[in-house]
């Protein structure tokens, strides 16, 4: 079966080249990636997302979610599940962030079972980027597929890449002495003032907001941890038209083993959802879920949208709800964090009664509302 897919997959080698094209903002540019390899993959071939080169681990890791994304949304490949992809990465001493050739890449898809493996890079280009991505054949070593895109560079790309923008100062313009008549006597000349000093370039810091305020993705912050580790400093809840109703999962799956752990803490909402998702994608019957549709959500242009953690929704409703802002509805809003052992297996996840505050468990398959949030950068 494989090789009769591969020789198919033979004929469909296609390069999709970036010069000449307009520059796309990051999230369109995966997009428009991962539909070229979508298109030249053959059904069900079995295939593993390596890495994205970049200089910036953040970046990569953003990356590699939006075209896991993309390609899952595809429904056309069978994709190798993540975790064993990190740990075949880890056990070749790779970053998702490394540059990973065409021998390594071959070796790697080998050990993880894949058919097609595919390498990623994200590099300058004059005054943009360019997102590239290669799909080799593991069995055949070929280059099967790839696809070019040039990438703008806006503020989600400096964000992702750690660049601090600087303001330029204008030096002082040099003082023209004024010319004395050759018949008039020169003045005696006064003491020459000192230069005024010339203002360092100072980096212009990112915005800082109070809880309460409107955030840049137009909702609201409801959180301050007080640094801005990790690349943010708040956190973000969207407003009332993102909300919607959904269950937690449409087939019960647990989480909470050696591997996934969905977390309670203040910052862990967002690898919560990331490792529901995982999940869901290699187990059939979960497109319904919360956070599979939350992970597809983009509003106001921005697309980090992720689920909360049990404290996170905690803070919304002390911090908002509250004190009636949000617009909240006093019914059950759901967490991403799963109860362990429930009834001997993990049937239940955290949800919030926004009536009262209360916090308790439901069953996955309830529908409950859900409200994404995301994570906002400061000073």
């Amino acid at each position: 079966m494989k090789k009769i897919m591969l020789v198919s997959l033979m004929g469909l080698i296609g390069v999709f080249a970036a010069f000449g094209q307009s520059e796309l903002n990051l999230d369109a540019a995966i997009q428009q990636a991962g539909k070229a390899i979508n298109d030249a993959m053959v059904v069900g071939s079995k295939t593993a997302l390596l890495n994205c080169s970049s200089s910036s681990n953040d970046l990569s890791v953003y990356v590699m979610d939006k075209m896991t994304t993309a390609l899952d949304n595809g429904r056309k490949l069978t994709l190798v599940a993540g975790r064993d992809v990190d740990r075949g990465r880890a056990g070749m001493n790779l970053q998702v962030s490394s540059q990973i050739n065409d021998t390594p890449a071959l070796e790697l898809g080998n050990k993880i079972g894949a058919w097609v493996v595919l390498t990623s890079n994200f590099e300058k280009n004059g005054n943009g980027y360019r997102y590239t991505v290669r799909a080799l054949d593991v069995t055949t070593k070929r280059l099967l597929a790839s696809s070019s895109v040039n990438v703008k560079d806006d503020q989600q790309v400096r964000q992702l890449l750690g660049i601090k923008e600087t303001v330029t100062s204008i030096p002082a313009p040099a003082s023209v002495p004024t010319p004395v008549p050759a018949s008039t006597p020169a003045p005696a000349l006064a003491p020459t003032p000192a230069p005024a000093p010339i203002p360092a370039v100072v980096p212009v810091q990112a915005a800082s907001y109070k809880i309460g305020d409107k955030g840049p993705a137009g909702g609201l912050i409801f959180y301050d941890k007080g640094n801005n580790k990790d690349g943010w400093r708040y956190l973000e809840v969207a407003p009332v038209e993102v909300e919607f109703l959904a269950v937690w999962s449409d087939t019960f799956f647990d989480v909470n083993d050696n591997t996934y752990r969905t977390l309670i803490d203040i910052g862990s909402g967002k690898k919560n959802t990331q490792v529901i998702v995982e999940k869901c994608r290699v187990q059939t019957g979960n497109w319904n879920a919360a956070a599979v549709k939350i992970q597809d959500l983009s509003f106001n242009g921005f697309n980090d949208w992720f689920m909360p953690s049990q404290s996170e929704l905690d803070q919304i409703f002390g911090s908002l709800k509250r004190k009636d802002l949000g617009d909240f509805k006093d019914r059950w809003y759901w967490t991403s964090t799963e109860v362990s052992n429930s009834w001997g297996t993990n049937r239940s996840a955290r949800c919030q009664n926004f009536h009262d505050g209360k916090m308790g468990e439901g069953s996955k398959s309830e529908r409950n509302y859900v409200r994404p949030i995301r994570q906002v950068a400061g000073q």
